[in-house]
């Protein structure tokens, strides 16, 4: 026997998810990532000038210290830039599942995934960024949970399940629809 909640229930509680778990950690993830993403490949810039600047490198190995240094640096920015797409898109999924409600989701399975995948080196990374940071300074727990993104987990699965928890029914009138439409 599978129980289900009724759809106006499930979109009122992850409504509530929103508010209560997902608002307050994607707001920090957003700022950050959005600073990262636009700062980190404006410092690799600088670390090329700095090197440049120097006049003709003494060696090659200072001018691949820089080269690595703005590498290292675009990298991080590169992360950053995923993560914030990958908000985006589960943004864009929650707003569609608010709205419209489950009848939405059919068409949203590719963009999710994309998301999902987007999201998993930027969340282990800041993850792991946050812990480390927080164990070094001694800040209470609770701060270094919003901050990595973990409350998010539960309106995601959230989605997720209304994702995949489609009826039967329901597929069977939209077909072999594409799972995302055409420029998402």
């Amino acid at each position: 026997m599978r129980m289900r909640l009724s759809e106006a229930l499930s979109r009122r509680l992850f409504v509530g998810e929103l508010m209560l778990l997902a608002l307050p950690s994607a707001a920090v993830l957003f700022a950050y990532g959005i600073f990262f993403a636009a700062g980190m490949p404006v410092v690799a810039v600088m670390a090329i000038a700095i090197s440049a600047g120097r006049g003709l490198p003494g060696s090659w190995s200072e001018v691949l210290n820089g080269l690595q240094l703005a590498g290292l640096f675009a990298g991080f920015g590169a992360v950053a830039g995923l993560g914030v797409f990958a908000l985006w898109r589960f943004v864009r999924i929650a707003h569609s599942f608010v709205r419209n409600g489950r009848a939405s989701l059919l068409k949203l399975r590719g963009m999710f995934l994309s998301g999902a995948l987007c999201a998993i080196l930027p969340g282990v990374a800041w993850g792991y960024y946050v812990f480390l940071g927080a164990s070094a300074r001694r800040d209470p727990l609770l701060l270094p949970i919003v901050m990595s993104g973990l409350p998010l987990l539960i309106p995601v699965l959230h989605l997720a399940l209304e994702l995949w928890s489609v009826p039967e029914q329901a597929r069977a009138v939209h077909g072999d629809a594409p799972d995302c439409a055409p420029g998402n």
